[in-house]
């Protein structure tokens, strides 16, 4: 257990130091879906400012729904549901901040997707239920820009983890007026003798690719998902 928390710790690090190309304008939008047959019957668009664009219709979900990351990035939707492949961590950055991870489709197979938020302080080596609570309260997140340092939320998907062009993250560049990433919905549960929060939350952003000029809007973007108490 640790050798694996101490490699998926190194990927997460890796990842921070550094997601998936839109298609041009004239192309049709490609539907990436992580080995899951989606229904869209009734998902006709997005309720999250993006104008119909979605293949899920973020309106169509709520916190009890299955884990699930999506949005349309310029022109390709990404539909990933935690059933895929799911990662929880939390883990101390600096004295006193902790990162709360979440991950899906962890093996980047067709490719991987994180969330995770900064700025959470806890006084011991877990986080209470009380100060998980404090943090994932409702309410609008802005997107960190120095990773690990400043609160926040961070974005990013990576199409082929051997190709750093076509990683993308949020975090390399000021967000537009227009993005936004607000929790929606908390729950808080007890799994065995750890303490989780699932949260619902909606995303507008921008993102930019580590290597290379590229760069994606993201919209209709629609996140349910669980973070952990437990540190690794």
């Amino acid at each position: 257990m640790h050798l694996f928390r101490t490699a998926t710790a190194a990927f997460a690090a890796l990842v921070l130091t550094t997601l998936i190309t839109g298609c041009d304008k004239d192309e049709e939008a490609e539907v990436v879906v992580a080995e899951v047959n989606v229904d869209t019957g009734g998902n006709g668009g997005g309720g999250g400012g993006g104008g119909n664009a979605g293949l899920i219709d973020p309106d169509n979900i709520d916190i009890t729904s299955e884990g699930l990351f999506s949005c349309d990035g310029g022109g390709t939707d990404f539909v990933v549901y935690d059933s895929t492949g799911f990662q929880q961590q939390l883990f101390t950055t600096t004295p006193l901040t902790v990162t709360s991870s979440q991950f899906l489709n962890f093996n980047g197979e067709p490719y991987s997707v994180q969330i995770q938020f900064y700025g959470m302080s806890i006084v011991g080596p877990d986080a209470t239920q009380a100060e998980m609570d404090a943090f994932f309260t409702p309410g609008d997140r802005p997107y960190s820009l120095a990773v690990g340092t400043t609160p926040g939320a961070f974005i990013s998907i990576v199409r082929e983890s051997s190709d750093m062009t076509t990683w993308y993250q949020t975090n390399l560049n000021a967000q537009p007026s227009s993005s936004h990433f607000t929790i929606t919905d908390t729950e808080g549960y007890m799994d065995g003798s750890v303490y989780k929060v699932k949260i619902r939350a909606t995303f507008t952003c921008k993102m930019w690719s580590v290597q290379g000029s590229n760069a994606m809007d993201c919209v209709d973007g629609i996140f349910v998902g669980d973070f952990t108490s437990d540190a690794i």
